[in-house]
């Protein structure tokens, strides 16, 4: 009897031992911590504005000129214009124009003029020697390939804020918004945007928007305010089961009355007098040029 209670005595220890050894995983109490976006996150997003940018000093060749003309990181350039300084690094950014030349939305090349000429970040350089009126510089950030004409400007200060947490709410409440505004252009053109990518909106610092600003991005079941060839489902009635009595057809009124569900949200990490500058926090689904976006309120 000693031996037996000795043996279920010594279990037990154990038990207990490796209990307070084992690494303890309570994953109903797991916490997702905000995380901050990326240098190259906030740096590369570009930027639309109505300010003119300075053309004087530009990107004039690389390292293996003739027989290369795109440039990255680590690379050598070469760069005319004046007022470099040895030592000192510079961004480079490119005037852009959309190759496609067609709306994506109704209204959105009239509302782009409205915010200004969009502009991409390519990267940042590091000049290491001046040789008469061309500076030698090294690539030290490269968001894209770099090439012949690309405008260097000084780095202008951006914060590096933080990716805010996902939000449970999908129809937010009346009253939770303080701003609308919409997607108008999204960098490199892209028609659907999804995590961490950079879209612009018609509203800045002249409405009051701020870098760290969250927003969410709003879809309607509204025919009239939806993709087109997404409105063109309600005109299908096919889809109802065959089985039923008594068929709801769904007409436009009706669905304008239903409430806007988000579909992602963001977070500003520039702003111009007339744009913004939102990087993608959360994708719950795609989210399209010509969306909607509403400002949530500071808790």
């Amino acid at each position: 009897m000693k031996k037996i209670s000795l043996v279920a005595i010594l279990f037990s220890a154990l038990a207990v031992s490796a209990q307070q050894s084992a690494p303890t995983v309570e994953t109903s109490k797991h916490t997702i911590e905000p995380e901050p976006a990326t240098y190259s996150d906030v740096y590369c997003a570009g930027f639309v504005s109505r300010e003119a940018v300075p053309k004087n000093n530009i990107v004039v060749s690389g390292f293996e000129t003739p027989s290369e003309a795109l440039y990255a990181q680590k690379e050598t350039v070469f760069l005319s214009g004046g007022g470099f300084e040895e030592g000192k690094s510079y961004a480079v950014i490119r005037e852009l124009t959309d190759p496609n030349r067609y709306e994506l939305f109704p209204g959105q090349t009239r509302a782009l003029k409205s915010m200004g000429q969009p502009y991409a970040d390519i990267g940042h350089v590091k000049v290491v020697a001046i040789r008469g009126d061309i500076a030698i510089a090294q690539i030290e950030l490269s968001c894209q390939a770099m090439t012949l004409g690309d405008i260097v400007v000084p780095i202008p200060e951006r914060q590096l804020v933080m990716m805010p947490l996902p939000s449970p709410e999908r129809f937010p409440a009346p009253g939770t918004s303080d701003l609308t505004a919409r997607i108008i252009l999204a960098k490199e053109f892209d028609s659907q945007v999804g995590y961490r990518n950079a879209v612009y909106i018609n509203a800045g610092s002249g409405q009051g928007v701020k870098v760290g600003d969250r927003f969410r991005a709003l879809r309607s079941y509204d025919p009239k305010k939806i993709d087109p060839v997404d409105a063109i489902s309600y005109d299908y009635h096919d889809i109802m089961d065959d089985t039923q009595k008594n068929v709801l057809i769904p007409n436009g009124k009706r669905q304008a009355q239903l409430p806007s569900r988000v579909v992602g949200e963001l977070v500003v990490v520039g702003v111009t007098p007339t744009s913004s500058t939102l990087l993608v926090s959360n994708a719950l689904e795609t989210i399209d040029l010509g969306d909607y976006v509403e400002r949530e309120k500071a808790q």
